[in-house]
Order: C-alpha cells, then sequence, then structure tokens
C-alpha cells in the first residue's frame, strides 16, 4: 500500500503540474491544479511519513485521498448543476481523473484494511 500512496502522490503532483502548464495565463497557477498540487504534495509528506510510521501514515494519505474526492466530485456536481460543462471543459479532464485516482486510492485502502483485519487475531 505504501509503493501504491507514492504513485498515487505522484500521479497528483503531475496532474498539478499539467494543470499549470495548461493554464491560459502564463505565469498564474490556475485553480484548477491547486487541488492537485496541495492534495499531492500533502500525500506525497503522508507517505514519507508512513516510512517511520506505516499505520498512521496511511491512514492519514487515505483521508486526503477522501478530501480529494469530495473536492472534485464537488466541482463535477457544481458544472452538472449549472450545466456549464462548456465553461468547464479546460479543467474537466484534470478534475475527472483527480476524482478517478482518489477513488482508486480509496478502493485499494479498503481492501487493504479488510485484508489486514482479517487477518489478525480477534481480540
Amino acid at each position: 500500500m505504501l509503493i501504491l500512496t507514492f504513485l498515487y502522490a505522484a500521479a497528483l503532483l503531475a496532474l498539478g503540474v499539467m494543470g499549470v502548464a495548461a493554464a491560459p495565463v502564463p505565469g498564474e497557477i490556475p485553480a484548477l491544479a491547486t487541488p492537485a498540487l496541495f492534495f499531492g504534495g500533502a500525500v506525497l509528506l503522508c507517505a514519507l511519513f508512513a516510512l517511520r510510521e506505516p499505520r498512521h501514515g496511511l491512514a492519514a494519505a487515505s483521508f486526503l485521498a477522501f478530501l480529494a474526492t469530495l473536492a472534485a466530485g464537488g466541482k463535477l456536481t457544481a458544472w452538472a448543476a449549472r450545466s456549464q460543462w462548456a465553461a468547464a471543459r479546460p479543467g474537466l479532464e484534470l478534475t475527472i481523473a483527480l476524482l478517478a485516482l482518489s477513488v482508486l486510492h480509496l478502493a485499494a485502502a479498503l481492501l487493504a484494511w479488510r485484508r489486514s483485519r482479517a487477518q489478525s487475531p480477534s481480540g
């Protein structure tokens, strides 16, 4: 799970860099890139912390993945409620990728947690 968390952080940071590169105004970080950069950096710090404290670091990374899912889902829901898909076009792919990566990481964390619970002795 630790390697998957490092890959998840790297993918989010790559999405953020792609969002910055696609900025209409050079030198300005677009609002569509900041969630990926923020959550990517935070998950990377949690993954580094998980090298010493695996249980707590991976739990924090999973919580950040949950928050990233809420952030991306909220943005997509707002665009859908206003029917502003054409206006959302520049960042739509980045937001969908952020949502998909976060859901996949959450699913992997849930499966790892269930597997560890099944292997641990009942107390």
